[in-house]
């Protein structure tokens, strides 16, 4: 029955899902890729690079390269009933090189993720980036059906009108999240923490068509990412 219930749950939340960016297998190594607020959120300077290689076998590989870079600094020190405030700032550059006709680029900048510490052992993280992204599309290595007959390519010029298109490039496009975590009151002895993050990426809703169709229709969706996690241990 729990099967069951569960297999539902997926058939009908993908009526209401939407493709969009990408998707890595390990992301949970993508920390600020999926959540801004993931930069400097273990107090620490951090460096990752990521390669996902697929379909290797054929010509038309699909190929995605990022590399994360933040650091960070402690802005004022816990005492005297005050809670521990640090900064963080990062950097991730996504290259996206399918074929030799798409290739896109991506650059994520996050000014500020400020990690504040709470009373009762709780600390909320909360950051801000912006994405600028560089799409490049290469009509000339396009084909289309009336360059095509019985005996393959012709190797003449479309007939039907080309519609325009440009490179496609987006210089503002937001994203904002926070984290919740809780640290034991045993952390002491168990180590045990819990935290609980949301994201919302696109919030500037932005165009990444080729054609001239700036339209509603052509707007990335707002694209929301909740994530939650339980690192614990049993007490000597």
């Amino acid at each position: 029955m729990r099967k069951i219930i569960c297999i539902s749950i997926f058939l009908i939340s993908s009526l209401f899902s939407y493709s969009q960016d990408y998707s890595f297998s390990q992301f949970d190594l993508n920390m600020m890729y999926s959540n801004p607020a993931f930069a400097g959120y273990k107090n620490n300077n951090r460096i990752l690079l990521h390669r996902r290689n697929q379909w290797s076998g054929i010509a038309e590989k699909f190929n995605s390269n990022i590399l994360e870079l933040n650091l960070n600094g402690k802005i004022r020190g816990s005492g005297l009933g005050r809670g521990e405030i640090s900064w963080a700032g990062g950097l991730y550059i996504i290259a996206n090189p399918e074929n030799s006709v798409f290739t896109e680029y991506n650059i994520g900048i996050i000014p500020w993720t400020f990690h504040f510490q709470l009373p009762r052992n709780f600390f909320i993280s909360m950051g801000m980036q912006n994405v600028i992204s560089f799409h490049s599309l290469d009509w000339s290595n396009l084909l289309f059906s009336d360059q095509i007959n019985d005996f393959g390519p012709t190797g003449n010029e479309t007939s039907a009108s080309l519609p325009a298109y440009y490179k496609s490039q987006n210089w503002f496009d937001p994203s904002f999240g926070f984290i919740i975590t809780k640290h034991s009151l045993f952390q002491n002895r168990s180590n045990q923490i819990s935290s609980i993050g949301l994201a919302f990426h696109h919030l500037n809703r932005v165009v990444e068509s080729f054609y001239n169709n700036q339209t509603e229709s052509s707007r990335l969706p707002i694209k929301t990412t909740i994530h939650a996690e339980h690192n614990g241990g049993v007490p000597s």
